[in-house]
């Protein structure tokens, strides 16, 4: 049986069952968040360019949320040269490839297992479409006791805190918008980066 077959027939109807179950069960879930009880903090930075730099105001605003929190982005290691335009970097990076090596379900439940020895107190995943029923089993099987994301059709249910993803809204507004569902505020939701001067003397060059 080859992995198509394996994909069509089993893994395609298990997360469809997970969807479902989502539906009625996704409420269950549901945590007020502790500020007190956060010291290590999981975003997931799994997109494009685009997606990304939409997170930077989510970034800034978790910092400022807590200060004396340790961050680490689960990232692409071809995107790590990316986060050099945020501001004050302050974070740790944790390698994931989803379109490679850790492109089967089993390797990334696998991997999930292997991040809850960091012991993370809050995760901030904001992966949505396709795969956004294994990022919410990812994030839960991390371990951490808070777990912030979007769900569609009861696909995000795993979360603890979690907003219905609108395909019609700005998703710097969406990602802003799960925080605010958390209680996390920011005064400031633009975009900010920083251009390092070696890239503008080299440019100049």
């Amino acid at each position: 049986m080859n992995l198509h077959i394996l994909k069509q027939y089993i893994k395609i109807p298990i997360l469809k069952l997970f969807s479902l179950i989502g539906l009625g069960f996704g409420r269950y879930f549901d945590k007020d968040l502790n500020k007190k009880e956060i010291h290590e903090i999981l975003i997931f930075c799994l997109g494009g360019i685009g997606d990304n730099i939409r997170l930077f105001p989510v970034i800034r605003a978790l910092h400022e949320a807590f200060p004396h929190a340790s961050f680490t982005i689960l990232i692409d290691s071809a995107n790590k040269e990316f986060f050099k335009l945020f501001p004050g970097p302050f974070f740790k990076f944790i390698y994931f490839n989803m379109y490679k090596e850790h492109k089967r379900l089993l390797v990334k439940i696998l991997f999930s297992i292997s991040l809850r020895k960091y012991r993370f107190d809050l995760i901030y995943n904001p992966h949505r479409g396709v795969g956004m029923t294994e990022g919410t089993i990812m994030s839960a099987v991390i371990g951490a006791p808070y777990r912030i994301g979007f769900t569609e059709n009861g696909s995000g249910f795993l979360y603890t805190t979690k907003i219905e993803f609108k395909r019609d809204l700005s998703i710097l507004k969406q990602n802003i918008g799960l925080l605010k569902e958390a209680g996390i505020t920011t005064n400031n939701p633009d975009i900010e980066i920083v251009i390092p001067k070696e890239d503008i003397l080299f440019a100049k060059d």
